[in-house]
């Protein structure tokens, strides 16, 4: 497997991620195509980079999906997505020193950190305008963001405290950051201006580095005497500069090929190796450690995480009733989400990898919930207690789907692995039995109606569509077929007024049928969504979306 070379500049356009060798300024352009150059080529909107130089990784935000993705820098790796549901993540800064990842996003107008794999999240600042370059200098414990949208360069400790503008009056646009560790420098890109300017992180000293009138900078990165840039207008394309000199060496334009964005150079002699109270052990925190100067630093928690009076672990308030549960397999959590308060709790369990379906016993108190990685159905009480693992499953099983029937004490489980509906006792823990096995392509989402003993299911495969059988898998047939193109994902349904309600992801639609005279309606329409899962309580439903 052949790694990529350090150091080697990559850098994001609109459409791929491409990298050139460090020689850019005077190498060879023989056989230099875009097409040779770029290795991840999905066209996904990528906007933001970063890098681990000393685990090979490259972190990168897809503007199209809304997530984050990360991948080995190795020919032939997989890239995986580690972060969903944030905004249009513009800028990107990997601590190599505590391993955590910090990001700008433009829409929710808000830095967030979170640990290297996603796990634990957290907002440090907020109420920014229009927030793009991120930059950290481990050493000083500090952060430092470009925020055009008010033409200031801010910066503050890495939990956000002590936010200060610096006093920098020569500044119109700063797109990106770079910090020059050899110098204690801190450049940054200015498409107003036109220009690369640097501020002293020690003396305080301004000064214009590279300056060219028909330039609109916007990437940024420098190795050794060179200056990278990216242009995003009529030289949209990757350039470079000596700053030393301050001539212009050589400019790669693309016009057809997206919008120049973030550039990079990926170089272990740009994340030095500095002595920092959270490389220790993670600075003895539980979750999310934060440098705030060489050997003093906070401990933070993640989403719903309160910091415990010891200031180093993380606990959780679990209400009693009134809430809903939902699973969210990118933060690796089950979490309650309180109905009159929308406070988010996490429910504290074991290792969780990838939990996609989640039910809950209001009899027992109990959750019960799928791991698509552990391949297990599991359950433990709402306190996290009491965990036990229900169901092993096969490698090639994908449980995507799970309904609770606390009346007869029973568990269905779609597969979309192995292509079956089963059923498990949860008074009798070794009762489980597979129910339907033929002609199912997609399914996901399950329901059941007890008092009429009846299962629904969606199937969104290639005929997509939802079903009904009794509960015991006879009686089957279809309720919906979809003729145009539909992926059905989560149901529910009204015992009350016997209505069923389905997500429609392909659609972007939320859709009913009156069990009665099978009329279907749209309950609602939204441009650029992808709904996943949806529950009646009361006389609201509530649905998760993954682009939201």
């Amino acid at each position: 497997v052949q790694e990529f070379i350090q150091p080697s500049h990559i850098y994001a356009i609109r459409d791929a991620i491409c990298q050139y060798p460090a020689n850019l300024a005077d190498m060879s352009l023989a056989n230099i195509t875009l097409e040779t150059q770029c290795f991840i080529k999905i066209a996904k909107g990528y906007l933001a980079l970063s890098y681990d130089s000393i685990n090979g990784l490259l972190y990168y935000s897809e503007n199209v999906t809304r997530s984050i993705g990360r991948v080995q820098l190795r020919r032939g790796s997989f890239t995986d997505t580690i972060i969903r549901g944030v905004g249009e993540v513009r800028g990107l800064a990997y601590d190599w020193t505590s391993e955590n990842l910090y990001w700008t996003d433009n829409t929710y107008k808000w830095i967030m950190v979170s640990t290297a794999n996603g796990k634990y999240q957290k907002v440090i600042v907020d109420g920014l305008t229009s927030p793009i370059g991120i930059a950290v200098h481990p050493n000083r414990g500090t952060l430092y963001w470009a925020d055009p949208g008010r033409s200031v360069i801010e910066s503050s400790y890495m939990n956000g405290d002590n936010r200060t503008v610096l006093p920098i009056e020569d500044i119109s646009h700063p797109n990106h950051l770079f910090i020059d560790f050899r110098f204690d420098e801190l450049f940054w890109a200015d498409s107003g201006l036109n220009q690369v300017s640097s501020y002293n992180l020690k003396t305080g000293e301004i000064g214009v580095r590279f300056r060219q009138q028909s330039s609109t900078f916007f990437g940024l990165s420098i190795y050794q005497d060179y200056l990278i840039w990216t242009d995003q207008d009529k030289n949209n394309g990757i350039h470079v500069a000596d700053i030393s000199t301050g001539k212009k060496m050589r400019g790669i334009l693309h016009p057809p090929f997206g919008q120049a964005n973030d550039v990079i150079s990926y170089d272990k002699a740009n994340q030095p190796q500095f002595n920092v109270s959270c490389g220790n052990n993670n600075g003895n925190c539980e979750q999310i450690c934060l440098q705030k100067k060489t050997n003093v630093h906070y401990c933070e928690c993640g989403l719903g995480y309160t910091l415990s009076d010891d200031g180093r672990s993380c606990n959780s308030e679990i209400q009693r009733d009134d809430f809903l549960v939902v699973a969210d397999s990118y933060q690796q959590h089950l979490y309650q989400i309180g109905m009159k308060t929308g406070k988010v709790n996490p429910i504290v369990t074991s290792e969780l990898y990838r939990p996609i379906a989640v039910g809950y016993d209001p009899v027992t108190q109990k959750v019960h919930w799928t791991d698509n990685e552990a391949k297990v159905v599991k359950s433990a009480s709402i306190y996290g207690t009491s965990e036990i693992v229900l169901q092993a499953n096969p490698e090639v099983s994908t449980l995507d789907g799970l309904a609770v029937d606390y009346i007869n004490r029973l568990l269905f489980i779609t597969d979309t692995g192995l292509n079956q509906i089963s059923v498990l006792s949860l008074s009798q823990s070794k009762y489980n039995k597979v129910i339907i096995s033929e002609k199912l392509d997609q399914p996901r989402a399950i329901v059941v109606h007890p008092m009429k003993g009846r299962l629904y299911w969606s199937d969104w495969g290639d005929d997509a569509r939802i079903e009904t059988a009794a509960m015991d898998g006879s009686d089957r047939y279809v309720l919906v077929n979809f003729t145009t193109k539909s992926w059905p994902n989560g149901i529910t349904i009204d015992v009350l007024e016997n209505k069923l309600y389905w997500v429609d992801a392909f659609q972007d639609k939320i859709e009913v049928m009156d069990l009665k005279n099978s009329d279907i309606t749209v309950v609602l329409q939204e441009e650029k969504a992808h709904y996943f899962g949806i529950v009646l309580l009361g006389d609201y439903l509530y649905f998760t979306c993954w682009i939201k």
